[in-house]
């Protein structure tokens, strides 16, 4: 495989999680009511800080991953939802207030590192782009499948970004707040989803 058909062929694999509606995208679209396109870019920063190290290891070959630390991050992770949503539900009743923890970097880190289907992703897509990288360009491809990759993430984040503070900001005061309190009670659903993982009443994929 050239270098060309390899860049796209990553690229349009990757659309398949940056673009999958997660709880990633809602916690942006509420930190970029508040602080603009930025958010999608530093959302962005924080999700690849998470990212970098995780697909490095799996390519490498070197992460081991359990049933248990699936369903530990699901609870962490579903706790951590459940107080953002209701935060945000809160916040919603001032729309001047801005809320720290919504920063864009804040929800790129949490949201990332908390979610265990982007591990799972990692560990059965991301494990196969890495393998067919090492397959197609060497052991030493890994900068150019991460970049392959990342750059969709980065695209995406900050045209959602930018979207939602447009569209937001277009918006008379009750509908923001009503907006806002739907995208938080969203968190909410994906964190209660998470618990329900960790209970055994939901599975992760495999």
């Amino acid at each position: 495989m050239d270098l060309l058909t390899f860049f796209i062929t990553v690229s349009l694999i990757t659309v398949s999680g940056a673009l999958s509606p997660g709880p990633l995208t809602f916690g942006l679209i509420l930190s970029s009511t508040k602080y603009g396109t930025r958010a999608g870019l530093e959302a962005a920063i924080g999700h690849t800080l998470i990212e970098l190290p995780l697909a490095f290891l799996i390519f490498s070959g070197t992460i081991i991953f359990s049933a248990f630390l699936g369903k530990s991050i699901a609870l962490i992770g579903g706790a951590a939802l459940i107080f953002y949503g209701i935060m945000g539900m809160r916040n919603a009743k001032n729309e001047k207030r801005r809320f720290r923890m919504f920063r864009g970097l804040y929800v790129g880190l949490l949201f990332t590192a908390l979610n265990p289907y982007f591990i799972v992703w990692w560990l059965t897509i991301g494990m196969a782009l890495s393998q067919i990288s090492i397959c197609s360009l060497g052991t030493a491809s890994f900068p150019i499948m991460y970049i392959s990759h990342v750059w969709v993430d980065y695209a995406w984040l900050i045209f959602i970004a930018f979207v939602a503070n447009r569209g937001i900001s277009l918006l008379k005061a009750n509908i923001y707040n009503y907006i806002t309190k739907l995208f938080s009670f969203i968190l909410i659903v994906f964190g209660i989803l998470f618990v329900l993982v960790f209970i055994g009443i939901l599975q992760l994929p495999t």
